[in-house]
Parts: structure tokens; sequence; C-alpha cells
């Protein structure tokens, strides 16, 4: 199973170095890094790019920023979400069709320009319905001769879900409109996309007990980063990812919670890929 980190965009301050081996400029390169063995054990080498070689980045166009755009070769795996369902929330129910007809121009021209292989679609399901998805997603594909990630949420139906298994070779779905009844469902939606031919993505899927389990080919989380501002601290074990909360009284340092954090993910994602 991938495992892609998401929600890096704002705390480069405090990543910069792990990911690029010190480089304060944003440029790849430097003296040394620290790289993530497969044993998950540290070792200080020459040249280097920090650890950024062994993340699986996950970002949306929404949030994007301009160190993750000049990086966005030099990691290990990079997937890009559309962001429209930011933006729609960002608008508050203003959003215009000539402006979210140039975002979506500008997301199909960003994919085709930077060769992203792995884009979503445009899952604007709640806002603008199906078929005008349906519609985009067709487009967008024309625009940029790359086959986007469908994402299926509970309206598209289990019919639904399984033409988009029949026709993409990737699909996905949105964790959060399931998250009740995923538990007891999620063995159904990875059964069904393999029995297709299909790989399936979870968005945002961050429950650890029992992940290896779920049958998904990869997953996203923020959690990591959310960890951190909620005051813990994720250690890898070897084997799990435990979660240990700050002491009562005591706070966490937000630069090196942030960084030991982000590590101990990159460590536990390369193990999740290695089984």
């Amino acid at each position: 199973m991938i495992v892609y980190l998401a929600g890096t965009y704002a705390p480069i301050c405090y990543l910069r170095d792990t990911l690029f081996g010190g480089d304060n400029e944003g440029v790849s390169g430097g003296d040394v890094c620290t790289e993530l063995l497969p044993d998950g054990r540290a070792l200080r080498t020459k040249p280097n790019r920090g650890v950024s070689q062994h993340v699986n980045l996950l970002e949306s166009y929404y949030y994007l920023s301009s160190w993750q755009v000049e990086h966005i070769h030099d990691f290990k795996r990079f997937m890009l979400d559309s962001g429209a369902f930011t933006l729609a929330i960002s608008r508050k129910g203003s959003l215009g069709d000539d402006e979210l007809r140039r975002y979506v121009s500008r997301y199909a021209e960003f994919v085709a320009t930077y060769d992203v292989t792995h884009y979503f679609e445009g899952d604007l399901d709640h806002v603008k319905g199906t078929d005008w998805v349906r519609r985009t997603t067709d487009w967008i594909e024309r625009e940029t001769g790359k086959t986007p990630i469908p994402v299926w949420h509970p309206c598209r139906g289990a019919k639904g879900f399984e033409a988009m298994c029949e026709r993409y070779p990737y699909v996905a779905i949105g964790t959060t409109d399931i998250r009740k009844q995923l538990s007891r469902s999620v063995g159904w939606f990875t059964q069904t996309a393999h029995r297709y031919g299909a790989k399936i993505h979870g968005l945002g899927y961050t429950k650890l007990d029992g992940l290896s389990n779920t049958g998904f080919d990869s997953v996203d989380s923020t959690a990591w980063l959310y960890g951190n501002l909620s005051g813990c601290i994720y250690q890898f074990d070897g084997a799990r990812l435990l979660k240990h909360k700050a002491p009562k009284g005591k706070k966490v340092k937000t630069r090196e919670a942030c960084v030991h954090n982000f590590t101990e993910w990159a460590r536990f994602a390369k193990h999740m890929e290695a089984r």
C-alpha cells in the first residue's frame, strides 16, 4: 500500500531541511541528507535531495505552493487533487460558472504542463451535480491527454462505482462521505475495484487500525500535521505508528514536532509500501 502525505504546503519553513537537505533557497541539493533505509534507520549520506525522493506527496491544486511546483518531480510519487470543492466552499455559495470554468481550465493546463500522472477529477457532485462532473472530467481528459482518477460519492450509487472501475484504471472514494459505514463497506469497494482490474485510493483515510487489511492500493493523510497541532507525537516502532499525547501541562515544540511527525509518517509509509 502506498501512503501519501498531504497538507505540506504550509509548514515548508519547518520541513525544507528535511525534504531538501538544508537548502534554504528551495533548490534541491546540499552537502548531506538524512536518507531513510528500508528498515527505517536513518543514514547520513551525500550527495543529497533530503528525504524528498522517499516521500509520496499529495496536494490540492487550490493550496499548491511555489516550492511544491518547483520540486514536483523530486518526490517519489505525486498526486494532485483538483481543490474544486475547497474553492466552492470558500465562495460560500457564490461560485459563478465563469470563475469555475477558468479554475478548471487552469487545473487542466497545470496537469498537462507539469506532466502530472495521478490527478483527481473535479468531484463537485454535491455542488454542480454528477452530470456536470462527468462532462468536465471528459473535457479535462481530452485537454490533457491524461486519464484522471474519478472520485466516487454516495450519490453515484453502487452501479456508478462499478462503471467507474470498468472504465478507469485508478479510482478513488471520498471517505468523509461514508465515514460511519466505511468500516463495514470498505471491503466491497476495494474488492469490486480489483475485480475490474482497477486500483483504488482512499481519500483522507487516516484510520491506522487495520489499514493494511482494507485492500486500498493507496491512501493519503494529513494526520501527521494535525497530530502536531493537537499536541501529539507520532512514533513508528518498526511495525506500527503510535500516537503519544503531550504530558499534562506540557506543549510540543512546533518546529521539532512538525519535523519529527513528518519523518515518522514517512518511515511508516515506507514500511507500508514494502509489506
